[in-house]
């Protein structure tokens, strides 16, 4: 990439060539005194270079020559399809199905992976459009990828629509995307002043392109708005700083119901962050008509299962089980280092375990710094989790609803004054207790609203009656962590070995939400899961190499062996 001073002045410059001041007001940092200092985004970064990509490409062939092969592209291929018709004729939520290689915020996703077979893949397990990363420094697309993905789906009783996602600041750039086969293109408002805005929409239509037009802020909503954007794209990440906030979509949603907007004359898309049935359900109810969905599919070992499971249909959605038949919560425990944690991440696990107790695999507070600043900046997010708690299967689903992984601190024993400095100098989001402190020592007051898992303490194969451990519960944790002890009354963890599962679905049935742990590896977790449903799973020396030190490949086993056998 090219130098800071460089991009800052390649950007002022497209800005100042494409719209006056008055017509750059939505843009980030225009709200700024003297707005030319701040410091650029990481938007603005990836903008300009690819500004200056464009600009230094010697191999870039004439505007003229586009035309023509854009009109022999349309004559042997058929016609586009419009991305509004497309969405706006499924009975279902429309899909669209994102190939994305990296990402500059997470790295290598599925590198490996071929554009046309995932498309096709999509596209027969139900994405009626296929998006396409075809930027190549931080994303390691190309117009190659498009081009083979629309081929790959063009034989397909439904052709699905391929959209172009890139960073589009020229009509070159759409008509580039229609020669090489897309249906539609991503126009960002954020980057773009009111008038290219403008200008770029017009010329979609021109070459019968329906723009897929992307918002993130009621600002750039009401220029979207202005200009004439009929599809417009919400998206729950902040592109500026990469931080995720669910409730982005419902916030436009608002607004336009507010000015009097009449939803069904757009058809709004939720984008990012998405990977759940409930996510997709819940913006269902708000009126949303597309999903756009990337990082979770690529990662996923079965892209037509994890569809399948998103239940677009929502007669499928009312046939789910119960909350407390799924197992959805993975945590590994036991991290002491920045690499382990971040691996396990990219596995995709909800919880990242540090101890603070007495233990081999023990962390100093500048340990867990380090991992929790490697885990927000993994999940695209500034700040500490907080929860509001309600009853354990509201917390459970709020937990799920998560979409970034987040980092429980394990105590045991400590006085409520060193765990508040562990939490006030580390920034957990959780605070686990592991010894004899009760369960009013589990209320997250106590912690300034930090919210607390409590442990209880299974003796190993005990026949432990299930009234018993009902009836110590109080509403003070946020939920609850069966654990081996080493013996009857005597608190520990970290024995390898497991308790009676059996008593799991007796607790649950009762509408508490239960995480395992104790004795789980890789080759009996899917028993584990398939067998009781445990809500969520903990494991630490059954993915390691020696104590505090994973083994890279038992933890993605783990994992993949338990969502597999959650399915």
């Amino acid at each position: 990439m090219a130098s800071e001073e460089k991009l800052r002045e390649t950007w002022f410059q497209f800005l100042r060539s494409t719209g006056s001041s008055d017509e750059c007001n939505h843009i980030y940092g225009f709200d700024k005194e003297e707005c030319e200092n701040f410091d650029l985004s990481k938007l603005q970064k990836i903008t300009a270079q690819r500004i200056m990509d464009y600009e230094c490409d010697t191999k870039k062939i004439s505007f003229e020559c586009l035309v023509k092969k854009h009109k022999l592209f349309m004559e042997e291929n058929g016609s586009k399809k419009n991305l509004l018709s497309v969405i706006k004729s499924s009975p279902k939520m429309t899909l669209a199905a994102e190939f994305k290689r990296a990402s500059p915020s997470k790295g290598p996703i599925n590198p490996s992976l071929k554009a046309g077979k995932q498309a096709l893949l999509y596209s027969e397990s139900g994405a009626s459009i296929i998006s396409v990363l075809t930027e190549e420094r931080g994303f390691q697309g190309s117009l190659d990828d498009l081009t083979e993905a629309r081929f790959a789906t063009s034989c397909s009783d439904r052709r699905p629509a391929i959209l172009r996602k890139d960073f589009i600041f020229s009509e070159y750039q759409i008509l580039e995307a229609a020669a090489a086969g897309a249906d539609s293109v991503l126009l960002i408002v954020t980057i773009l002043s009111s008038s290219l805005l403008q200008k770029l929409i017009d010329y979609c239509r021109k070459i019968e392109i329906e723009p897929l037009v992307e918002v993130h802020t009621i600002k750039e909503l009401i220029v979207a708005l202005a200009k004439g954007a009929k599809v417009i794209g919400v998206n729950n990440r902040n592109l500026h700083t990469f931080s995720l906030d669910m409730n982005t979509t419902n916030k436009i949603v608002q607004e336009m119901k507010t000015k009097k907007q009449s939803i069904e004359n757009y058809a709004l898309c939720a984008l990012s962050g998405i990977s759940s049935a409930e996510d997709v359900h819940r913006y269902r109810l708000l009126g949303i008509e597309m999903v756009l969905i990337g990082e979770s599919l690529m990662r996923s070992s079965d892209p037509t299962e994890a569809i399948k499971n998103l239940c677009l249909d929502p007669n499928d959605y009312a046939k789910l089980k119960p909350l407390t038949c799924h197992t959805k919560i993975i945590k590994i425990c036991g991290i002491t280092s920045v690499k382990d944690a971040l691996f396990a991440c990219q596995q995709g696990v909800n919880l990242i375990g540090v101890i603070f107790a007495t233990s081999k695999r023990q962390v100093t507070i500048h340990q867990a710094k380090e991992i929790v600043k490697a885990v927000r900046n993994f999940g695209e997010r500034e700040h500490r989790m907080y929860f509001t708690q309600s009853s354990f299967q509201d917390n459970a689903f709020k937990l799920e609803e998560t979409k970034t992984p987040l980092v429980v601190g394990v105590f045991q024993n400590h006085s409520v004054d060193d765990i508040n400095h562990v939490v006030q100098e580390t920034g957990i989001d959780f605070i686990q207790l592991h010894g004899q402190e009760g369960m009013h020592a589990a209320n997250s007051k106590k912690y300034h609203g930090v919210s607390v898992i409590r442990v209880i303490h299974v003796p190993s194969q005990d026949t432990t009656q299930v009234e018993d451990i009902l009836s110590s519960l109080t509403t003070d944790p946020f939920a609850f962590l069966l654990d081996t002890t080493i013996q009857k009354g005597t608190s520990g963890g970290g024995t390898g070995k497991t308790f009676n599962w059996d008593i799991v679905p007796l607790i649950q049935e009762k509408g508490i939400p239960v995480i395992i742990a104790g004795g789980l590896t890789p080759d009996n977790v899917h028993d584990a899961v398939s067998r009781i449903t445990p809500w969520g799973i903990d494991v630490s020396s059954g993915v390691e190499d020696s104590p505090g030190k994973k083994d890279c490949n038992k933890v993605k086993m783990f994992v993949t062996n338990a969502r597999n056998a959650a399915k």
